[in-house]
């Protein structure tokens, strides 16, 4: 089980690093945007199975969320940065 998962953590590493390319060279703001949201879930993917491998899921889970969060507001930030905070 841990081989499968060893696995997979490495899989979502090489996947976020592809997200982190396209933040640094996404030809436009959405693109960034999409690409963040990508890392964070990656992130948060990443977190749990550390917390597996380690046999400490509760404190991982805890970050987890935590980033969940934030991996979130980002997107509705960015949106309302674009839209200006406009009322309609």
């Amino acid at each position: 089980m841990s081989t499968f998962l060893l696995g997979a953590a490495i899989a979502i590493a090489m996947i976020t690093v592809a997200g982190l390319y396209r933040i640094a060279a996404g030809p436009r703001l959405f693109d960034r945007v999409l690409a963040s949201s990508l890392v964070a879930i990656n992130g948060l993917l990443l977190l749990l199975i550390i917390g597996f491998l380690l046999d400490r899921v509760a404190m991982f889970v805890d970050l987890a969320v935590a980033f969940a969060l934030l991996g979130f507001l980002v997107p509705l930030a960015t949106g309302r940065l674009i839209g200006g905070g406009q009322e309609r």
